[in-house]
Parts: structure tokens; C-alpha cells; sequence
């Protein structure tokens, strides 16, 4: 396969999947992320087309030699035209194949420092080494991203190895808290932490989780944890898109529609609030008081979102 045969086959799958979209049966959000998906395999597999391969040294072995040897021959039609005397011409077609014999003693050693670049065995490797494609498929998940609230105020005057220790001491929180087997930490940044369960039924166990994080970093007020600091959280559940990797399921990433959802509801949140969005209070309605807050604009698909604030668990038990 060629690359114009790839780039036709990628127009095709492109086409089939924008008829999907149109005919309703993907939302336009899924069938952007398979188009992507789709572009970046195209890539691959043409990438894959260009690699050169050990016959690359060959060539130029072959064709420097041919050179050589060419030269040298006109060299000595030369010089017997010109009657140089036969022990000189001997002498230099002696000194030629004795060059020849010591540079084809020595042709394992350039291949060797030459496969340093092309390596017929690692090449055959990645040329016919199976693809295993970076996918992307939707899952049921539960998200919570933790946002630090106040965050210019909690690293206001202080040196940079101690925004360093207080990051770390938030993340070890956070690590000790989350990281037990049933959550999975996807991604740490600059004043965000985002934390995945597996199914839907999850959403009660994050909320616990979080009330779990609130009360252990009250326990560090005034130690290294900051009393005019806060976290704010927001739970999202239902479809995800995540970024799958071999056969067994483990996420990498996550994108779409509901990853911006818990990026808005985190960003609205306000001290130790948390908030969840519709599907999630469907989740645990009965359990757990909640209050309707006022809807978040969501930029990336300009629709309002319905937020709920969780408040407590009803009779004071989480019914675990």
C-alpha cells in the first residue's frame, strides 16, 4: 500500500464517519474525535512507509566501491599512457587490493558504526512489529477533578523549594486518599488534580473520598496547609471518552464533552464545595441532600449546564 492508496483510505473512513454524524447516529463530538483518531493512525501508517531499512548501507557501500574502482582504473590507463615503469604500476595495484582486502576485513566494523543510525534488526522490529493503537473508546466512568482554591495567596511570599513542599505535601493528600486500588489518578497539574473510577456506581464512594480529602487537610491547618486555602471538586459520571492502550483496560486520558463539564463545575466551585452534574445526582438522589445552584456556561459547546452542590448525606449516614 502506497501512500496515496492511505491517504484515499483515510479520505473514505473520514467520509463514512461524517455520513454517521449526519444521519444522527454519532454526536458531533464523537465523530470529531474518531476523524482524529482516524488522521493520527493515517499518520502512523505513512510515517511507517518512509523508514529506511539496512539495504540503505549497501547502496552506498556498493556505489562508493563502483567509484573507487572506476577512478582507479583511469588512473592506470593514465599512468601507462604517460610509460610509467611496470614496478610502479604494480606496486600500486598491489597497494589498491591489499586496501581492499583491509577495508573488507574491516566492513563488520562500519556496519556496526553505521547500523548506529540504521539498524536492519530494530527497523524489522518496528516494520513488521504489530500496531498497537493509542484508541479511543467511551467508557462508564466516574471523574472528580480537585481544584485549589486561592492558589496566588497560598504561594505569595514564599521561595520556590516551598511552593515545591507544599505541592507535594497537597498531592501526598491526595495520593493517600484516592490512590487505593478503586481510583485511578490520570492527571497532576499546577492547582488541579484529576482522579477516574471505573462504572457509574461509583459516584458515592468519590463523594466520600472527597469528604475523606477535606477533613484530612483541615487536620494540617496552621502545620503546612494554609487556612486561607481551600479545595473545591466537582463530580461528572456516565459515557467517557479515554484514551485506552493493549488489552486490558487502563486509562491515560480523557476527553470530550464531559471532561470540559468537570473542568467548568470544578472552576465554579467555591471553598470545600462540591459540585455534580445531572447524571451523577441521579446516581444518589435518594442518599444525599443537594442544591440546585445556578447554571454554568459551558464554552466549548455553548450550552448551560445544570449544577447541583452536594450538601450532606441524609440522617447523617452514607447508607455504605
Amino acid at each position: 500500500m502506497n501512500s496515496r492508496q492511505l491517504e484515499e483510505e483515510f479520505k473514505r473512513e473520514e467520509d463514512a464517519i461524517n455520513k454517521k454524524v449526519h444521519l444522527g447516529e454519532l454526536s458531533a463530538d464523537e465523530g470529531d474525535f474518531l476523524v482524529k483518531q482516524a488522521k493520527e493512525k493515517s499518520k502512523r501508517r505513512l510515517a511507517r512507509l518512509k523508514r529506511p531499512s539496512r539495504t540503505i548501507f549497501f547502496v552506498i557501500a556498493l556505489a562508493s566501491t563502483f567509484c573507487f574502482l572506476y577512478s582507479f582504473f583511469q588512473l592506470y590507463i593514465e599512468l601507462d599512457r604517460l610509460s610509467v615503469s611496470h614496478v610502479e604500476l604494480y606496486f600500486l595495484v598491489i597497494s589498491v587490493f591489499v586496501f581492499l582486502v583491509l577495508g573488507h576485513l574491516e566492513l563488520r566494523r562500519l556496519e556496526r558504526m553505521f547500523s548506529r543510525f540504521f539498524s536492519k534488526a530494530y527497523l524489522q522490529q518496528i516494520l513488521y512489529a504489530p500496531e498497537i493503537d493509542f484508541e479511543w473508546d467511551q467508557r462508564d466512568m466516574v471523574q472528580v477533578r480537585v481544584n485549589v482554591k486561592n492558589q496566588i495567596n497560598l504561594y505569595a511570599g514564599l521561595l520556590d523549594e516551598e511552593v515545591c513542599e507544599l505541592s507535594s505535601n497537597i498531592l501526598s493528600c491526595i495520593s493517600s486518599v484516592f490512590d487505593d486500588g478503586d481510583g485511578l489518578i490520570e492527571d497532576v497539574g499546577l492547582g488541579y488534580y484529576v482522579i477516574n473510577y471505573r462504572g457509574t456506581h461509583n459516584v458515592q464512594l468519590a463523594l466520600h473520598k472527597l469528604e475523606e480529602l477535606n477533613n484530612k487537610l483541615r487536620m494540617h491547618d496552621g502545620d503546612w496547609y494554609s487556612k486561607s486555602v481551600r479545595v473545591g471538586a466537582s463530580v461528572v459520571s456516565g459515557k467517557l471518552w479515554c484514551g485506552t492502550l493493549g488489552s486490558e483496560f487502563q486509562v491515560y486520558r480523557t476527553m470530550g464533552h464531559k471532561v470540559k463539564t468537570g473542568e467548568a463545575l470544578a472552576e465554579a466551585t467555591g471553598w470545600e464545595e462540591i459540585y455534580l452534574d445531572e447524571y451523577s445526582l441521579n446516581t444518589i438522589d435518594k442518599m444525599a441532600i443537594t442544591s440546585a445552584k445556578e447554571p454554568v456556561f459551558l464554552r466549548a459547546t455553548n450550552e448551560l449546564i445544570r449544577v447541583y452542590q452536594f450538601i450532606t448525606w441524609r440522617g447523617g449516614k452514607s447508607g455504605i
